[in-house]
């Protein structure tokens, strides 16, 4: 008795553009929830957030009232693999400076997309938190300087 094995190319394909196709979902809801939560001035911040997979991009703010902001992300990506992120400088508020307090979009996005509790996300990087994390960070400088 032998056993052949033998791969199916079009199974091993239609799985492979599976994951792409959910990678490219998931950052997606990512990058539509961040453009909600980001902190807006001017709206440099929130026009530049975008996503990139292999084939695919989106989010892209192409009008022309943008100043030159409106570059596509160059990160390369292989696989089924999906980023969002921003190609502007303006994104500091993320983890705040030495003089601001951080107010983040990107990661409490990520963590409403997977399922986490609005309550929970907004506790952890609430004003208050963000505030305490910022005193925090004034009172460990001054030690160390």
């Amino acid at each position: 008795m032998s056993v052949e094995v033998t791969r199916n190319i079009f199974a091993i394909e239609g799985a492979f553009q599976g994951l792409k196709d959910s990678a490219y979902g998931v950052a997606l809801q990512i990058g539509v929830q961040a453009k909600e939560l980001s902190p807006v001035d001017f709206g440099q911040l929130r026009n530049s957030i975008m996503v990139k997979s292999v084939d695919k991009d989106d989010l892209f703010n192409d009008s022309p009232s943008e100043e030159k902001e409106n570059k596509k992300v160059t990160t390369r990506t292989t696989g089924p693999d999906a980023v969002v992120g921003t190609n502007s400088d303006h994104w500091y508020p993320e983890f705040g400076t030495r003089y601001q307090r951080a107010q983040p979009f990107m990661r409490p996005a990520a963590e409403v997309v997977i399922g986490k509790d609005a309550g929970a996300v907004a506790k952890k990087y609430g004003k208050e938190a963000m505030q305490k994390e910022f005193l925090k960070r004034k009172v460990e400088k001054k030690k160390i300087g």
